[in-house]
């Protein structure tokens, strides 16, 4: 069914207009009742969306573009709490994000709209947390194919590129957090940093003051949280971009990489881990530049080990 049919509906929570977007959802399920749900299983089900345009409220231009998205071979279990999918691909996307007068961006006013306040309910008596089995999601192959995507009023103004990003065999538990995933390989990247004349250098030395310091008592600060477990067999980029233009300096800086090459295993938010990076690529055509090494990003004691060549 078309999805701005169903506006009614969603008008109220969001501050965007839907111009295109066909949503077609297909599965098989199972449910059974005894005294209690015995049985609530999907299988073989597919989501296919095509032709999402979407624009700020009562604008024209479209902010978000997606040609096709498809997710395949969905099968879950509700009383498992086990959710499989064997492909998900996305192709033709396209975002254009923009700082709106407030400073928030454009897409978070579309996304946040504000509630009319209500009476909060009633305090009721806390109970203790049960127990509850963490759900868990394997995903065979994750692939995504040509998409743009650009910023401006943050930075300067970025323009972003992908060719093909692919992501195989990812597995994800929710309690306690863990992420896995075997290879993610990315094709073509691209990124374009645009700073213009009239944005303030930020590399200028701001002018003092002389107002006199006054340093805050310093407090104790609470322990960071432990960080979720994620661990990437093999990151691979190939084909990469990269370019930068400075235009508020006196004399404009332009830098330009090529043949960006990127090979990363082994990484793991483990203090025991090693994870070993390979990058190559060319700055401005003419001069290589080659960087190996092995690092443990999450010790702050272990040793690292970087060789850099530039010709």
């Amino acid at each position: 069914p078309l999805l701005k049919k169903y506006a009614p509906y969603y008008d109220d929570f969001v501050n965007l207009t839907l111009h295109g977007g066909q949503l077609d959802v297909r599965g098989h399920y199972q449910v059974e009742f005894t005294d209690k749900l015995t049985l609530a299983q999907l299988s073989n089900a597919v989501v296919h969306l095509t032709n999402l345009r979407v624009a700020e409220r009562g604008a024209t231009n479209d902010v978000m573009e997606l040609g096709d998205l498809t997710v395949a071979g969905i099968d879950g279990d509700l009383l498992a709490q086990t959710v499989a999918v064997d492909t998900f691909t996305a192709t033709g996307g396209r975002v254009a994000v923009r700082k709106l007068a407030d400073g928030l961006p454009n897409l978070a006013r579309m996304f946040m709209k504000e509630q009319p306040a209500r009476q909060p309910p009633p305090a009721t008596p806390q109970r203790p947390a049960a127990h509850t089995k963490p759900w868990q999601l394997n995903m065979r192959e994750m692939r995504s194919d040509d998409h743009t995507a650009t910023a401006s009023g943050f930075f300067g103004d970025q323009h972003t590129a992908c060719r093909e990003f692919r992501l195989t065999h990812l597995h994800v538990v929710t309690e306690p957090l863990s992420v896995t995933v075997d290879d993610i390989f990315i094709d073509g990247p691209r990124i374009d940093q645009v700073i213009p004349a009239g944005l303030t250098n930020l590399f200028a030395r701001p002018v003092s003051t002389n107002a006199p310091s006054h340093k805050p008592p310093t407090t104790a600060k609470p322990a960071p949280a432990p960080l979720p477990f994620v661990q990437i067999g093999s990151v691979t980029i190939t084909n990469g971009v990269t370019t930068f233009t400075d235009e508020s300096l006196p004399t404009p800086v332009a830098i330009v990489v090529t043949g960006l090459t990127v090979r990363v295993t082994g990484f793991a938010t483990d203090t025991n881990g090693v994870t070993d990076i390979h990058v190559a690529a060319r700055v401005d055509n003419v001069a290589p530049v080659d960087v190996t090494g092995r690092v443990n990003p999450f010790a702050m004691d272990a040793t690292t080990a970087m060789k850099v060549g530039m010709h």
